[in-house]
C-alpha cells in the first residue's frame, strides 16, 4: 500500500547522501556552531585578559612618558601602542576564526561544492519566505529558539545568585582586585552556559542528523531506479573498459612483431621501442603494458626474434611517462640509446641500425 502511495519508506542510499553533499544538502546544528562560537569567544576573553591587559598597561604608560616630549612623540607612541595591541588582537581572532572553522568541519566535513554559492529564485520570493517565517514550523523553530536562549540566561542567574556574595564583595575591593573577581565571575558564568550549551549541541545535532536522513528517505521505486541506474553505469564502464583493452591487445599484436627491442621490469611492465633511422628522428613507444599485458609483450617479442632486455628502471620510467605512439624523452636518451646500441651489437647493425651485410 505505502509503495502504491509513492510514501518515503526506504532509508537512503549511500549514493544519495552522497549526492545530496555534493549539492551542499548537509545537516547542520546552529546549537552546535553557537557553542563553537561562544567556546571560542571565551577563549579569546581569557587569552586577552592574560596576555593583552598587561601589554596593554606598559604601553600605555610608556607611552605616556614620551608624550611630554611634544606633538611628535605622541604621535610615535600612540602608533607604538596600536601595533603593540594589534599583536596580541589579531593572533587571538585568528585562533578563533580557526576553530569556528573546526567546529563546522567536525560537522560536515571537508567537501567544497559550488552549488550552495548564488541567488536561488524561490528564496527571493517573499511570500514563501512570510510563509516559512510565521507558518507552523518557523512557530516551532522561534520558539524553541526563545526557550533555548530563555534555558541558558536561568543557568546564567542561578549561577550568579549561587555567587551573590561575591558580587557583593566585588563593591568593598579596590580597583584591581575588584577587576580580577568580575572576570573570573564572568569567566564562571560563560562556563556554565558552556555547559548547558554542550547538552543542547549534542540534543540538536542527532535531531539534526535525523532529520536529515528522513527528509532524504525515498520511495521503493526511487530505489530501484536508482539500483537499475548504478548497475547501468557499472556496466557501461566495464565494456568501455573491454573496448580499450582489446584495443590495447589489437595494437600490441601489430605493434610488438615490428619493435627493435622490448625493455621489462622484468614482471609488471614491458615497453616496446622502435627506431628507424632515416624515418624517426628518434626512438618510439610503439606498445606497452603492465601485469597481463606486459606477459602478452615479451611472449610476443620471443616468438618474433625480439630482443628483451631486463631494464628495470628504464621499463618503469618509459611506461609511466611516455604515451604509446610519443618518442622517447630527452631524459632517456642516454639509456635508451645504450639498449639499441647493444642489440645491434648483437645483430650485427653498425651504429645507424643497418646490418653489415646490407651496408655492402
Amino acid at each position: 500500500m505505502a509503495e502504491e502511495l509513492g510514501e518515503k519508506t526506504e532509508e537512503p542510499t549511500p549514493h544519495r547522501l552522497d549526492k545530496a553533499r555534493d549539492e551542499g544538502q548537509v545537516a547542520w546544528s546552529k546549537d552546535f556552531a553557537s557553542f563553537v562560537v561562544l567556546f571560542s569567544g571565551t577563549i579569546a576573553l581569557m587569552l586577552l585578559a592574560v596576555f593583552g591587559t598587561g601589554l596593554l598597561k606598559d604601553w600605555l604608560a610608556f607611552g605616556l612618558n614620551r608624550a611630554t616630549g611634544g606633538f611628535d612623540d605622541g604621535l610615535r607612541s600612540f602608533r607604538d601602542a596600536g601595533i603593540g595591541f594589534s599583536l596580541v588582537v589579531f593572533p587571538v581572532a585568528g585562533l578563533v576564526t580557526m576553530l569556528a572553522a573546526a567546529g563546522g568541519f567536525l560537522q560536515v566535513g571537508f567537501r567544497p561544492t559550488t552549488k550552495t554559492i548564488g541567488l536561488k529564485p524561490e528564496k527571493l520570493n517573499p511570500v514563501k519566505g512570510f510563509q516559512r517565517i510565521l507558518g507552523p514550523e518557523g512557530f516551532v523553530r522561534g520558539a524553541l529558539d526563545s526557550g533555548k536562549v530563555l534555558l541558558l540566561l536561568l543557568v546564567a542567574g542561578v549561577h550568579l545568585a549561587w555567587r551573590h556574595e561575591a558580587i557583593r564583595s566585588v563593591l568593598q575591593l579596590e580597583i584591581k582586585p575588584g577587576m580580577v573577581l568580575t572576570f573570573q565571575l564572568l569567566m564562571e558564568t560563560a562556563g556554565a552556559m558552556l555547559l548547558m550549551l554542550v547538552l543542547l549541541a549534542g540534543v540538536d545535532f542527532v535531531w539534526q542528523k535525523k532529520q536529515h536522513r528522513k527528509k532524504l528517505r525515498m520511495t521503493k521505486k526511487e530505489v530501484r531506479d536508482e539500483s537499475k541506474e548504478l548497475q547501468g553505469d557499472a556496466q557501461m564502464k566495464s565494456r568501455r573498459q573491454q573496448f580499450h583493452r582489446q584495443l590495447a591487445r589489437q595494437r600490441i599484436e601489430s605493434e610488438v612483431p615490428l619493435a627493435d627491442v622490448v625493455v621489462t621490469n622484468p614482471t609488471h611492465f614491458s615497453v616496446a621501442l622502435r627506431y628507424e633511422p632515416g624515418q624517426t628522428d628518434v626512438p618510439v613507444v610503439c606498445a606497452k603494458g603492465a601485469d597481463d599485458l606486459a606477459f602478452r609483450i615479451r611472449r610476443l617479442a620471443l616468438e618474433h626474434d625480439v630482443p628483451v632486455l631486463e631494464r628495470p628502471p628504464l621499463a618503469r620510467a618509459l611506461w609511466r611517462e611516455v604515451a604509446v605512439g610519443d618518442p622517447v624523452p630527452v631524459t632517456h636518451f642516454e639509456a635508451v640509446a645504450e639498449v639499441l646500441a647493444y642489440v645491434w651489437k648483437l645483430q650485427g647493425r653498425d651504429l645507424t641500425g643497418v646490418r653489415g651485410e646490407e651496408a655492402r
